[in-house]
């Protein structure tokens, strides 16, 4: 995999990546400070790539969404740059140092970020606050603003679901359902949702549904799916697959063309 991300390296740093989209090598040769506190190294590409692209973003125009997602591409950084970081070389302890040195600067910028959305109301970093600190006050938020109906959106959906999960399985069910009625045609799809249709019906013994979502997954892609264990289940109870197969396939059409109920 690191000699892949070394051939890697060149096409993602030249030129550019689109039409009027500056290329991360640009970026960096005219704002050396969006990126020389992180690994200089092909190490952790993917994930530095797009704090330079957020760091960039936000220098054109502050906006809460992009400071949330600075924090979440902080947190998937540190994930992979954390134990890079621990690696010895005794030839090239420049690459050692730059892969602490970028460490180093996810932990403080986390800090940092923090501490200055503490105050937020932005729908995201309410969620972000509670989710890693469990803070009260931004779920009392977050909570009030799902009743003004000021979170329709996939991603708050989501987000909802994963707060009703171990509260109320039926409300987590509906915002997971009404997160797939969100997207418009084509979209990319957050494929957990279906994983965490099937583990919840799975749970209140809904074999069908169980089955249905397990399928759609599949047909997106979903990986470590036990849909043949629920075939099993299905079987034993005389139950025919066929029709299951076929409202799965609806959905995966419905999802696809931008036009899901929640109303099943």
């Amino acid at each position: 995999m690191r000699v892949i991300y070394l051939l890697v390296l060149p096409l993602a740093l030249s030129g550019c990546d689109g039409f009027g989209v500056k290329s991360i090598r640009d970026i960096c040769a005219q704002s050396p400070q969006m990126c020389e506190d992180l690994n200089q190294d092909a190490w952790c590409l993917a994930e530095k790539s797009k704090i330079i692209r957020n760091r960039y973003a936000l220098a054109q125009q502050a906006s809460d969404q992009q400071t949330y997602e600075l924090m979440v591409n902080f947190e998937n950084y540190r994930k992979c740059i954390s134990p890079a970081s621990k690696i010895e070389y005794i030839k090239d302890r420049d690459k050692e140092t730059s892969r602490k040195q970028g460490l180093i600067t996810a932990e403080n910028e986390l800090k940092r970020l923090t501490l200055e959305t503490e105050n937020s109301s932005h729908p995201q970093l309410l969620y972000y606050h509670w989710s890693r600190f469990n803070h009260k006050s931004a779920l009392d938020k977050l909570l009030s603003l799902e009743q003004q109906g000021e979170l329709e959106n996939p991603q708050m959906q989501v987000a909802m679901a994963s707060y009703y999960i171990k509260r109320d399985l039926n409300k987590a069910t509906n915002a997971l359902l009404h997160a797939l009625s969100l997207y418009p045609a084509d979209a990319e799809v957050d494929v957990d949702i279906f994983r965490g249709l099937s583990a919840i019906y799975l749970k209140t013994e809904d074999f069908p549904n169980a089955y249905i979502w397990a399928y759609v997954g599949r047909e997106f892609k979903l990986d470590n799916l036990d849909l043949a264990q629920i075939e099993t289940l299905l079987l034993k109870r005389n139950v025919k697959l066929a029709p299951l197969k076929e409202k799965a396939e609806d959905y995966v059409q419905a999802i696809e063309d931008g036009n899901f109920s929640a109303q099943l």
